[in-house]
């Protein structure tokens, strides 16, 4: 309604129109309205650059809320480029040391420690705090801000001890200004729960986090958004603590309210599954099988939503929770072999694709040359449009030589090449997949998962044992169909002294047992071993960790019939 009043009264390039605009695209944010929010912005930010009359305050504030929009996206980067030009404009504008440049410091540090650039984030804290405390006192409630994100920081970096020293200033600032029970301290108490739970201190953690949550409730309603981060934290405070009933109620809260105001698939993996451990611990099977499914479902559309190349959504993808691996687990309790090996087969094929990339197999071998050079090309063309983009996006902080206007433009340009780019990537990457012959033989008839009566048929036809493997986090699944197709599901187990043969006994669980057994980084694995062994005594050296190896991946009573013929 105020942008209606303003348009209708007042010049089309008025700032006032601008402010009003920017302030839009805050709250769009706010509802993770990313489009609408970069329109409005960029609309205000079109006003501010064509007016002769712009301050550098109200530019800097457009480009900031801009780079916020950006930093939303997952693209911080980018958003780094324009809070970078922020912070110049103000500093240019007001001097280095004035109180008013600390939130721009802040805003770039932020992104800074987005990208892993610690080393850079903490000296611009570091020179946010002292500027506020020299400028503004000890007192003034700026500096909770500064105190909190140093907190943060330093716990990024390990560095705990620092953490809380600069979060108890950070408390006794908020209470000082607001008072000792005022709802307002929650942020602080929010960052005091994350340290003590980064350190394990689940007690301290929780008492903090509940606290915060009473606040946050008072202030904004027990339906806000903004109370599913602290449910979460809450909630695996209590789990990761083996309190299996307050768990189960906080995460049917955190559950119930992302159904009403949404999650991203990610967080919802986690918590699902994380419920369907505690509901199978109390012997509500039907109600931890339905949970680990919708977990499962949820994991899948995560890796929909993943860019980058084979290794890096095979990285990102392997930190689901173990949501497959549960199902598998859940199932050496309830006999449900048929199950078990389904979940085995959704989470190898989720990311089959990718391990075959990754391992140089052509998945286009045994099509048509024509049809197969085609797919590759459209492929190929979308990765290097790609990364142009992104380069192009990731070098625009650097260049001094454009002003505002020629910045936001040139941004905007990229930006849809970017996304044009993965769009094209998306849609050549599932052509290949559609039509590999290779990726048609490892999932099946329709690229389906194998089923337990096709392995049953495979093994009675050919009198065959078939032994699949499940590497999960922590432990190993071993799924056994027999020729007379009885069936078995067991945990692969790694003893010390087995550990002790095999070279890993510094490794605690058994995947990582026999994952560092067969192949670990450069070549102490066995496989690289025998790969490269050139001579009959290397061969023989080997043979004791073979023969562990024998004992460890197949169990005795199906050693005993191989060696039987």
């Amino acid at each position: 309604q105020q942008l209606a009043l303003q348009e209708r009264t007042l010049p089309a390039n008025n700032t006032d129109i601008a402010s009003t605009l920017v302030n839009m695209g805050t709250s769009y944010i706010s509802l993770a309205q990313l489009d609408e929010a970069e329109e409005v912005v960029r609309r205000g930010l079109d006003i501010l650059t064509s007016n002769p009359r712009t301050t550098p305050d109200q530019l800097a504030h457009g480009l900031g809320v801009l780079g916020w929009t950006y930093s939303a996206r997952g693209n911080s980067a980018m958003a780094l480029t324009y809070k970078k030009r922020a912070l110049e404009l103000i500093e240019q504008g007001r001097g280095p040391n004035h109180p008013s440049i600390c939130f721009h410091l802040d805003a770039v540090a932020h992104m800074y420690s987005a990208l892993q650039r610690h080393e850079d984030a903490l000296p611009l804290f570091q020179r946010s705090l002292a500027i506020r405390e020299r400028v503004l006192g000890p007192d003034h409630i700026d500096l909770e801000r500064s105190y909190s994100s140093l907190a943060h920081e330093y716990a990024l970096m390990n560095q705990f001890a620092q953490a809380e020293q600069m979060l108890h200033r950070a408390l006794a600032v908020a209470q000082r200004q607001h008072g000792a029970d005022s709802p307002r301290l929650y942020t602080v108490y929010t960052y005091i729960g994350w340290v003590h739970h980064q350190q394990g201190k689940y007690a301290q953690a929780i008492e903090v986090i509940k606290k915060s949550l009473a606040m946050q409730t008072e202030l904004y309603g027990a339906d806000s958004n903004r109370l599913l981060s602290d449910l979460g934290s809450l909630a695996d405070a209590y789990y990761e603590s083996d309190q299996d009933e307050l768990a189960l109620q906080t995460l049917n809260r955190w559950v119930e309210l992302a159904d009403k105001v949404g999650s991203t698939p990610g967080l919802l993996a986690r918590y699902y599954a994380r419920r369907s451990t505690v509901l199978f611990r109390r012997g509500e099977h039907e109600a931890a099988l339905a949970d680990v499914r919708h977990a499962m479902d949820q994991a899948e559309q995560f890796r929909i939503n993943l860019a980058g190349d084979a290794h890096q959504r095979s990285a990102a993808f392997a930190k689901m929770e173990g949501v497959y691996e549960r199902m598998v687990d859940y199932q050496l309790t309830l006999g449900d072999h048929a199950t078990a090996l389904e979940a085995m087969e959704r989470g190898r094929a989720q990311s089959l694709a990718d391990l075959m990339a990754t391992q140089g197999l052509d998945l286009l071998e045994g099509l048509p040359s024509g049809y197969a050079k085609q797919l590759r090309a459209d492929e190929s063309d979308a990765n290097a449009r790609l990364a142009q983009a992104t380069r192009q996006l990731q070098a625009l902080h650097q260049r001094t030589d454009l002003s505002p206007e020629q910045l936001q433009s040139q941004a905007a340009q990229f930006q849809r090449q970017l996304d044009q780019a993965k769009r094209d990537l998306v849609e050549a990457q599932g052509a290949i997949r559609n039509a590999s012959p290779s990726l048609a033989l490892a999932l099946g008839e329709n690229r389906q998962v194998a089923a337990l009566a096709d392995l049953k048929a495979l093994a009675a036809e050919h009198k065959a044992l078939v032994l699949q493997y499940m590497m999960g986090i922590p432990d190993t699944y071993l799924l056994i169909v027999r020729p007379d197709g009885k069936t078995g599901l067991v945990k692969v187990q790694v003893s010390d002294e087995q550990a002790q043969v095999l070279g890993v006994a510094d490794r605690q669980s058994s995947t990582s047992r026999v994952g560092a057994s067969l192949i670990v980084s450069g070549d102490e694995g066995i496989i690289p071993q025998l790969r490269d062994a050139a001579d009959p005594a290397t061969l023989r050296a080997l043979l004791p960790r073979l023969a562990t190896l024998w004992q460890v991946l197949v169990p005795s009573a199906e050693r005993e019939a191989l060696l039987a013929g």
